[in-house]
């Protein structure tokens, strides 16, 4: 298991200390630390701006499977923060000039995706409805739900661990 955490807030858009300066640096360094460790099968695994890096890095990485929660789908609020971070954006601005998934992952080899959201939390809705268009997604509202960590409440219902099953099942 590979853990990366984001300290510095910036979307896992780097740089990540280790890991790479750029995206692109990032997952060809993933690719290696994969390849070294002889795995068969990769994942991904995120939640918020943890969810917005798994996106951005599974058709990158060529995983099977990614399950997210509460993604942000496009950078553009924070842009500022994530650019003084270090964060080298070449390649990655939408012609809007954000960070924008709807734009990145068009045309991208998408593996199978899973996306849950509270569907009773206007933002996270609205970061889904970027998405939304694109057909290789599984978008899965929790409409009865309007706190934006879900983990917490998917674990006291007994469902984080039926979700990761399907995220690691073959």
């Amino acid at each position: 298991m590979i853990y990366l955490n984001d300290s510095r807030a910036s979307y896992f858009l780097g740089p990540l200390r280790g890991v790479g300066e750029t995206v692109a640096e990032m997952a060809s360094a993933l690719s290696e630390v994969l390849a070294r460790l002889g795995q068969d099968g990769a994942y991904c695994l995120g939640y918020s701006g943890g969810g917005f890096g798994a996106l951005i890095f599974s058709s990158r990485l060529g995983v099977q499977r990614s399950l997210v929660y509460s993604p942000p789908t496009i950078i553009r609020e924070s842009l500022p923060i994530v650019i003084r971070n270090g964060a080298n954006l070449e390649g990655l601005l939408s012609p809007e000039g954000a960070v924008d998934l709807s734009h990145l992952l068009q045309g991208s080899r998408i593996p199978m995706i899973r996306i849950y959201f509270s569907g009773g939390n206007e933002h996270d809705a609205l970061e889904i409805e970027n998405i939304s268009q694109i057909s290789d997604l599984d978008i899965r509202p929790f409409p009865d739900m309007v706190q934006h960590n879900l983990i917490p409440s998917m674990i006291a219902r007994g469902l984080f661990g039926t979700h990761l099953e399907w995220l690691v099942r073959g």
